[in-house]
């Protein structure tokens, strides 16, 4: 080996050696609370509210797992929001995101992004007039052509108001234009643009994956430290599009858009539960959600959500059981902080005087996002925040139902098979289909419970400090049935909308769960959000209807939860 080289290796070894938990975390622990050093605000919270759109209308974002199958579906579906009607961009109504895995991909990506240009014919055509001989028309531009505008600097609470007293009619248009003005100081961040977000959307992550292992650095780190396969997807994802729009540097949590909807990426629990020193009942079980927020972050492991990485954020959420480890955090609780003794699996005795909190692909505990929905309207029901007379529950779903194994081969293994248990994704899909037909129903009936599990020991799922708040409730459920319309679009709609689509359906439902799309795949994705998310659907229409409203007419929940269900019953 050359003398050079050699050298090279000797030093990339000397700095990958100081420790088996090195690259093991990055979580920051959370610093001392006081009036002087209170967390800034985030986006990555449960702590949410209806400030985006119409303030009296609360809309949720689901977005589900299934690789880049589900962070295609969920960009092309969001892209055609914008702009399916005229009078109104229903992205921009969205609230609250919450998503899973591959949805997880694109949910950060738009929270990560801006919007530079507003296309509104409603504004184009009036606001020249409005804006001529006055200093706004030199901060916002209207291209008569394209029908849309840009702004440079912020709206004065005074000028929108004067804005909004001369055009009383465009009052949902200048609350989209005072959003794009707020996102003029954020140049950092790239734009949320059609075409980049397909093409970021459908890369294949896999190959550009595979080509990092051979840098020198994570060679080095990989062989004789904790970083594993994990950690390089999450600094793929974190180089390709959770970056700064020049120099590239990864975002944090804590830098994401404030205009965006809030963000709740949700991962699993990997962690045991009966660690030494610490009390069951104030633990999550193995296998419930955990979220990317401050809630879960200062709760659980007293940690800093704020500086944590957002690409780590999402390869946590995406991380799948076999092909990726769990991403691990350290717990800085206070009572983590000391020396236990534990048995490991071959009955050796080991201490140590820290404890971390392991977490993998968040759709093995809810492929859909809704149980974080569920919590969130949870918690505004009892601090008497769920104030809001319409709730819009969008879920974009791109599971497929589970191929299993071909009746007409002897040997169904392939040629993965001969190294891996290739039919595990069939195998997790079959356990959770009974959780997905759980969830589904109980947004369907706008009835949400928490008695099944959520805060018993051994199963719980949400925090003790709400628990005791739901258990002094009357009912063990929230009926919100005459406030909540919930509209479910996965690939059964395509056949439900025209029985030619037929053919279509089998195509999607052979997209494969990866972190790269086939040849074509995207094609075929699109093809389902063109034939669905039309301006013909009558869930849609309604929805349009409900969020233009600046009031509810008395009975129009009620219609649109009778139009959305039968589309419902109509795909079973």
């Amino acid at each position: 080996m050359p003398r050079h080289v050699s050298t090279l290796v000797m030093l990339l070894l000397l700095i990958a050696l100081p420790g088996c938990a090195s690259y093991s975390h990055t979580n920051k622990p959370l610093a001392p609370s006081s009036a002087a050093s209170a967390p800034a605000p985030t986006r990555a919270t449960f702590s949410v509210g209806g400030e985006r759109g119409n303030p009296r209308v609360l809309m949720f974002l689901a977005l589900s797992g299934g690789g880049s199958r589900a962070a295609y579906l969920s960009a092309a579906t969001m892209l055609r929001l914008q702009t399916l009607f005229p009078d109104v961009d229903l992205l921009n109504e969205v609230d609250v995101m919450s998503s899973v895995s591959g949805g997880s991909i694109t949910s950060a990506l738009y929270a990560a992004t801006r919007d530079t240009e507003l296309l509104s014919p409603t504004l184009a055509d009036v606001l020249p007039a409005q804006l001529a001989d006055t200093p706004l028309a030199t901060r916002i531009k209207v291209d008569a052509q394209t029908q849309t505008l840009r702004c440079n600097a912020l709206l004065q609470t005074e000028e929108l108001a004067a804005l909004n007293s001369q055009l009383p009619g465009a009052t949902a248009e200048l609350r989209r234009l005072d959003n794009l003005c707020r996102q003029a100081p954020l140049t950092h961040l790239r734009e949320w643009e059609p075409g980049t977000v397909r093409h970021l959307t459908s890369r294949n992550y896999l190959n550009r994956w595979f080509g990092n292992w051979f840098w020198p650095t994570n060679i080095a780190r990989y062989w004789f430290t904790a970083y594993d396969r994990s950690d390089i997807m999450a600094q793929t994802l974190g180089d390709n599009l959770y970056g700064t729009r020049i120099l590239g540097a990864n975002l944090s949590l804590g830098e994401l858009n404030p205009t965006r909807p809030y963000l709740l990426v949700n991962a699993t629990t990997a962690a045991d539960q009966d660690a030494p020193g610490i009390i069951a009942a104030d633990e999550y079980a193995f296998g419930s959600v955990f979220t990317f927020t401050e809630q879960d972050f200062r709760d659980r492991i007293n940690s800093d959500i704020n500086s944590y990485s957002l690409a780590r954020a999402v390869m946590a959420s995406s991380a799948f059981p076999l092909i990726f480890p769990s991403q691990t955090l350290q717990d800085h609780r206070p009572g983590a902080l000391q020396t236990y003794c534990q048995d490991d699996r071959q009955g050796e005795l080991r201490c140590t005087d820290k404890q971390y909190l392991h977490v993998f692909d968040g759709g093995n505990s809810d492929n859909l996002g809704l149980k974080s929905i569920k919590r969130a309207l949870f918690q505004m029901e009892v601090e008497g925040r769920l104030t809001h007379d319409r709730i819009i529950v969008l879920q974009i779903d791109a599971f497929t139902r589970p191929r299993g194994a071909s009746r007409l081969v002897a040997d169904p293994r392939g040629t993965v098979g001969l190294l891996l248990d290739a039919n595990v994704s069939d195998a997790v899909d079959s356990l959770l289909q009974n959780n997905r037909a759980n969830l589904l129903g109980e947004f369907d009936t706008a009835r949400l419970r928490w008695n099944d599990g959520d805060c018993r020991p051994e199963t719980r799922e949400l925090p003790s400090a709400l628990c005791k708040a739901l258990s002094e409730r009357p009912s063990s459920s929230l009926n919100l049935s005459q406030r909540l319309v919930f509209y479910h679009f996965g690939f059964e709609d395509v056949v439900t909308v025209d029985p030619k689509h037929a053919g279509l359906k089998r195509k999607l439902d052979m997209i494969p769960t990866s972190f790269k799309l086939g040849e074509g795949d995207a094609q075929l994705l699109d093809e389902a959000v063109q034939a669905v998310i039309a301006p013909s659907n009558p869930c849609l229409q309604q929805i349009r209807a409900l969020v233009l409203a600046e009031a509810a007419a008395p009975g129009a929940v009620g219609v649109a939860r009778s139009v959305c269900k039968e589309l419902e019953g109509r795909r079973r």
